[in-house]
């Protein structure tokens, strides 16, 4: 749209000109199209102002997509190897508590070996539970994403709306 307006302005400036030097500076052929010209100047200036606001939003609303996408790829990755991780801590929590089971039938609950075992049972379930805690927060983490997501689609739609058709 801009290179039709600047065309329209080219196309005036050459006419005035040659209205110009036929008629003269001061005639109404050439004073007509000085108002047309500036006219349209103004007109182009306006549709560049419009576009560089709207170039300057959507190089916001990409930049905002980059951010969110990386910051979703990162968490994504963390969430995985923290799931995984979680997984192996209670596979081991498992073989922990049967292990504790047997030592305390066999040795009592009040055997070095029980306490010991006691000691690593307590500590495997804080980090479990930490680990769990932090996966809850790479959730809301993923869940504020969704929405920016919605937010940057929204503002994209909004700077859609804004172009208009110029006479």
């Amino acid at each position: 749209m801009q290179d039709a307006e600047t065309q329209k302005l080219e196309y005036l400036n050459t006419q005035y000109k040659l209205v110009s030097e036929e008629q003269g500076e001061s005639s109404a052929a050439a004073q007509n199209l000085l108002i047309k010209l500036n006219n349209q100047q103004a007109t182009v200036n306006r549709v560049t102002n419009e576009l560089n606001g709207y170039e300057k939003k959507l190089n916001d609303l990409n930049a905002a997509v980059k951010e969110s996408t990386d910051a979703a790829q990162q968490q994504k990755s963390r969430y995985e190897s923290l799931s995984d991780t979680i997984s192996e801590q209670e596979a081991e929590l498992k073989a922990l508590k049967t292990q504790y089971a047997s030592v305390a039938l066999e040795q009592g609950e009040a055997s070095d070996a029980a306490k010991d075992l006691g000691k690593q049972i307590s500590r495997l379930s804080s980090e479990i539970a930490k680990n769990q805690s932090d996966m809850k927060s790479a959730e809301k983490a993923a869940d504020t994403f969704d929405r920016t997501l919605d937010n940057v689609g929204d503002s994209a739609k909004e700077a859609k709306s804004g172009f208009s058709v110029l006479d």
